[in-house]
């Protein structure tokens, strides 16, 4: 196998656990699933470019392949200017490789990886977010709750794969725009857009959103959350779940609002 320039520019790039490139790749094919993650088969990295390490891999013995185990790390979606707007962790292994119909001497990969899998409806977010981050906030609002849930899934995808600025000082005032949150999902799409502009993130559960207050995210504890058209989201908002007494929580809008303020958050409910 000889390393040779792709003929367009690659689509995606794989990099080991410590974020160095492994190879290029024009395509991916049967990447998105619509199934259960763990049922989820192989896939096809098509017309890659091999780095060194992944070039000795391959032609190395069985011997070799065992004693040099290849870590894979995440599969960053490439943009047309060559940077990387996002990823995801895909881990797995290699199972198969060939030469390719794309090009002489590119090489197409098989890889097995049945976590970390993006989900199908995401496709089509991710040929978006792969033109150009979002110019509007709410763009996600003309979605169902399948595809908010995916939006969700690229915002996260994207805001772990870049840099991001320093966060705002103490005693900034954020304004949340809550006429579209009729779920828990649209909620967190919301304050991302409400702290960090269209297409920010601010969390994606209750975990993270409580790991978001705790700086690195765009705010810093103290600051006010203005939540207009707050009655919508209290109307839809009512989920309960089951705590470890075997109680009922509060309704998740109620949840919400309590766990910010508990972590230095004014919300303020209009």
């Amino acid at each position: 196998m000889n390393v040779v320039e792709p003929t367009r520019s690659p689509r995606y790039r794989l990099v080991d656990q410590d974020d160095l490139i492994m190879c290029s790749c024009l395509d991916a094919k049967g990447l998105f699933i619509d199934i259960p993650q763990e049922a989820a088969p192989p896939y096809e990295l098509i017309g890659c470019t091999l780095s060194q390490q992944l070039l000795d891999y391959l032609n190395g013995s069985n011997r070799y392949r065992r004693r040099n185990p290849l870590d894979l790390g995440d599969l960053q979606v490439v943009d047309a200017m060559g940077e990387y707007p996002g990823g995801f962790w895909i881990g797995g292994q290699i199972i198969d490789w060939c030469a390719s119909e794309r090009g002489s001497s590119l090489i197409d990969l098989t890889v097995d990886a049945p976590m970390g899998r993006p989900s199908s409806v995401s496709e089509p977010i991710w040929e978006c977010w792969r033109a150009g981050w979002p110019e509007s906030p709410g763009l996600w609002a003309e979605y169902d709750a399948e595809g908010r849930r995916a939006w969700i899934e690229v915002v996260a995808g994207c805001t772990f794969h870049r840099s991001r600025p320093p966060d705002d000082l103490p005693g900034a005032t954020y304004e949340l725009e809550g006429a579209p949150v009729i779920d828990e999902t649209s909620f967190y799409l919301a304050i991302g857009e409400a702290i960090n502009g269209a297409g920010g993130y601010f969390g994606w559960n209750l975990g993270a959103l409580a790991d978001c207050t705790s700086g690195g995210f765009g705010a810093t504890t103290p600051f006010t959350l203005i939540w207009c058209h707050s009655d919508v989201a209290r109307s839809h908002l009512t989920e309960r779940f089951e705590e470890e007494n075997g109680q009922k929580s509060p309704p998740f809008f109620d949840l919400v609002v309590e766990l910010l303020e508990r972590r230095g958050v004014e919300v303020v409910l209009c």
